[in-house]
């Protein structure tokens, strides 16, 4: 396949965006990977609660969310132990 073909075909592809409802994004998490501490939603934001990612897991998490339609509003990940085991809260819409 040649480059240009590539291109095309990446161009055109249509990206599905997983729906804005609490429990299809739990389950979309756990399809990735990620242990959802809690989910809770207000008006047009939901707020997800992690306990005990890696870095590695932090830094992809955004890029799944971003990657698949989620605008994020707010991110937080602390380490308060250390031992590289972060508490993480992000803020979709």
């Amino acid at each position: 396949m040649q480059l240009k073909e590539m291109y095309m075909l990446i161009s055109n592809a249509n990206i599905k965006a997983v729906p804005k409802d609490p429990n299809l994004i739990k389950n979309f998490l756990i399809d990735n990977g990620y242990l959802v501490e809690s989910i809770d939603q207000n008006e047009d934001r939901i707020l997800l609660t992690f306990k005990g990612l890696k870095a590695d897991k932090v830094v992809r998490l955004s890029y799944i969310l971003e990657k698949n339609g989620f605008d994020i509003v707010s991110f937080s990940a602390k380490d308060n132990t250390g031992n590289g085991n972060f508490f993480v809260e992000v803020q979709i819409r």
